[in-house]
């Protein structure tokens, strides 16, 4: 092999190598807690706006104030009276990151509401917290635990008075804070406290934001028109989530309002303009942010409770506050005694004695950050990907043709100029150069040829991997088969799933009877049309047995947006499918049944020895296949189960009633789905709205006012195979009546 040949081999192994280090979650562990620590290292320590201020509570103000060391217990009386006087002198956003989650004395709770009320400004912390509540398989003794997460908000009487309240959820170490929430997906798209605060900081520039959606096009129903309405409404997080859904369903505002304010700058004063620009920014943004801290703890301006007042026996004292006037104030627990401290998190700013940031510091310098227009800017993939590209290929240049100490020379040089580029970028823009992976990984990498050809070669081996099973595998599963020994007969995981399974009726009769390359030639037809949907609507196809398919919408926490495309694919599946027969040749028909299911499943490999399957396993799947079988039963075509159907909106659906399903001990809440509410006729919406007063009558034992119902729609649909099931229920209920016990539930016998 040619050295031209081994340099452009190793060139080529720096590039890939560095890549997928980068883009791998080790690869983002390792530059987060290294690299970006490194370069705040680098840059220093910066000056914070000064439109942001942090008043502390700490075990000094308990001794100088003689209150207890515990500081929820503090009397809310102090916090009442230095809030009215921090809102006298004009502080413009006051947030107070104490959670107020119990009640207290009933004067002191109504002081401090009043206070709230009075200042019109005040945003109040709310908490999410994890619990685990017990799961039950089959068994009365629970079998495992499941976490879930719990809003806890202020009691209700300073919540009221509040203009808004937010949650700011962070990790506890060991994990690192590098970033925080702008909108919480796992509470429901719920503004966080810096982006609720500054959207009062900003409400100067409130009306002209509105006023820009208005000439835009954009619909402002529902929006209060300028500040002092966005105050009075009491909850502006509301109307934050308003705004933010319409930047989230029309990807074009931001460009149109920039437009507007582009034309019309002249009309905005400076400060206006500012804020203006920082809230289109802020519900633009992606829905968490990196961090750019200022510098170690107290960076920003911090002045203990007891510094700003005095106890005078039972009274309270407040100082001149004047210098809070127009800032941003958050009020929240800032202990600096290591042994004390109840509210510190690990960050790029942890100290080895255990001193860290508190959380309300940590909120502040998000807040600075929007009013800055400064978080820490990761670049894209593809910039990243490009300059880890150009480092390798340097590298090699700069070490290739050279001796080993010339190697050294030219790799450290390079280090140190790419470190002075990494640090001139980050101080100016915030902009987050990847470090760790070119300095520590790809620069070594030059020294070990061999190491790197033989990299190259298992390189091509990952990719032929990926290539060769990607369109089976989830992505994340091909790339792990393809980097971890061992990883094909790996366990799996735990993950909730929608789960919709198929079946053509008649398919064994059929096959008999057609020939088997015109058969395969017709099924290979037909699983084109049933897999379009499912991939259009990011499923996976997780099994073909014959002419059945199972496909999968996983998470790894429950979420409605995959029962949703999984009820959106299998409305889908039935059309495409019914214009499928249309065009068809055949003298027959096959239908297609199909069942969904929602719950937790095992995914991952099954099997022994040197054949292994991917697999979705548990009881929801066998759940699924029963809900499919239940359509021989019913006559019916899509059925799904309430846990499926549940908290989905958008689709027309008829209840079926609970059936004990075969082989199932409990009973399963089965429902119809007809098609999306715009597309439903009026065949469907009569079917639905009818079939629902015979059921309720049959659940009610009303057996013989139900069959009325009933043969009135078989009177107008004599086709319909629910109502015609009900019917034969009735009349044996009517003929043989059950115990007193009974509950409606029907026994689904397998056919």
């Amino acid at each position: 092999m040619s050295r031209f040949l081994k340099t452009l081999l190793l060139g080529a192994g720096i590039m890939i190598s560095g890549t997928i280090l980068c883009l791998s979650p080790a690869g983002r562990y390792l530059e987060e807690n290294l690299g970006l620590s490194l370069l705040f290292k680098l840059r220093g320590n910066r000056t914070p706006p000064s439109d942001v201020a942090i008043i502390a509570i700490d075990q000094e103000s308990s001794r100088k104030l003689r209150l207890s060391s515990k500081f929820d217990q503090w009397p809310r009386s102090l916090h009442a009276e230095f809030l009215k006087h921090l809102a006298g002198v004009g502080a413009k956003v006051i947030a107070f990151d104490i959670i107020f989650k119990e009640k207290r004395d009933e004067s002191q709770d109504r002081a401090l509401a009043e206070s709230i009320k009075t200042a019109g400004n005040v945003v109040l912390v709310e908490v999410i917290q994890k619990e685990k509540v017990p799961v039950h398989s089959g068994s009365k003794q629970a079998t495992e635990e499941l976490e879930i997460r719990k809003l806890v908000r202020p009691i209700d009487r300073l919540k009221d008075a509040s203009a808004a309240s937010a949650p700011f959820p962070l990790p506890k170490v060991p994990v690192k804070v590098s970033r925080y929430w702008t909108f919480i997906t796992a509470a429901g798209d719920t503004p966080s406290l810096p982006i609720v605060t500054f959207q009062i900081f900003a409400r100067a520039a409130y009306g002209q934001l509105v006023e820009l959606l208005r000439q835009t096009g954009r619909h402002i129903d529902g929006l209060p028109l300028n500040d002092q309405r966005l105050l009075a409404t009491g909850r502006v997080e509301r109307v934050v989530r308003t705004i933010r859904d319409k930047f989230e369903a029309d990807p074009a505002l931001v460009h149109a309002l920039m437009e507007k304010i582009s034309a019309s700058a002249g009309a905005f004063e400076k400060q206006q303009l500012l804020l203006l620009d920082r809230l289109i920014r802020m519900y633009a943004a992606p829905d968490s942010h990196f961090l750019n801290y200022y510098g170690p703890p107290a960076t920003i301006p911090t002045t203990s409770y007891h510094q700003l007042i005095s106890r005078q026996g039972n009274l309270w004292e407040v100082s001149d506050l004047s210098e809070y006037k127009g800032k941003a104030v958050f009020i929240g627990l800032s202990e600096r005694q290591t042994p004390l401290k109840k509210d510190g998190f690990y960050t790029v700013y942890s100290q080895p004695d255990g001193v860290d940031l508190n959380g309300v510091e940590i909120a502040a310098t998000a807040f600075a950050n929007i009013l800055e227009n400064k978080p820490v800017r990761p670049l894209s993939l593809y910039l990243q990907i490009g300059v880890l590209l150009l480092c390798g290929c340097l590298l090699v240049l700069v070490c290739s043709f050279s001796s080993n100490i010339a190697s050294a020379a030219g790799a450290f040089t390079f280090c140190c100029l790419y470190l002075l580029v990494s640090r001139f970028y980050f101080r100016s823009g915030g902009i987050w150069l990847p470090v760790f992976t070119v300095i520590f990984f790809q620069a070594p990498l030059v020294f070990v040829l061999g190491v790197l050809i033989r990299y190259t070669d298992v390189n091509k081996e990952r990719k032929a991997i990926q290539r060769a099973f990607k369109f089976y595998l989830p992505p994340e599963i091909v790339d792990q088969s393809a980097t971890e020994r061992g990883a094909v007969t790996a366990g799996g995981q735990l993950v909730h799933s929608a789960i919709l399974c198929t079946d053509m009726e008649k398919y064994t009769s059929f096959s008999e009877t057609t020939d088997p390359k015109s058969l395969s030639q017709l099924m290979h037809k037909y699983f084109k049309t049933l897999f379009k949907p499912v991939q259009e609507n990011g499923g996976i196809i997780s099994d073909l047995v014959g002419d059945s398919m199972m496909a999968l919408w996983t998470s790894k926490e429950p979420e409605i947006s995959s029962r949703f495309r999984a009820c959106e694919s299998a409305v889908q599946i039935y059309a495409a499918l019914s214009e499928f027969w249309k065009n068809s040749d055949l003298p027959v028909r096959l239908p297609t049944r199909i069942g969904i299911h929602y719950g937790p499943v095992h995914l991952g490999n099954v099997g022994a020895g040197s054949h292994y399957e991917y697999r979705a396993t548990g009881d929801a799947v066998n759940t699924a296949a029963r809900i499919e079988n239940l359509n021989k039963h019913l006559r019916t075509h899509i059925l799904v189960s309430g846990d499926a159907i549940k908290e989905v909106r958008g689709f027309l659906t008829r209840r079926m009633g609970s059936f004990l399903l075969s082989g199932k001990s409990k009973p399963v809440e089965v429902f119809e789905l007809f098609a999306r509410f715009e597309n439903a006729n009026d065949r469907q919406k009569y079917l639905a709205r009818m079939f629902a007063d015979g059921l309720n009558a049959y659940l009610d034992r009303s057996w013989k006012k139900a069959l009325q119902v009933f043969e009135r729609i078989l009177n107008q649909f004599p086709d319909d195979g629910p109502s015609l099931f009900y019917v034969s229920m009735c009349h044996t209920l009517l003929e043989v009546p059950p115990d007193v016990n009974w509950n409606g539930v029907v026994i689904a016998a397998k056919k």
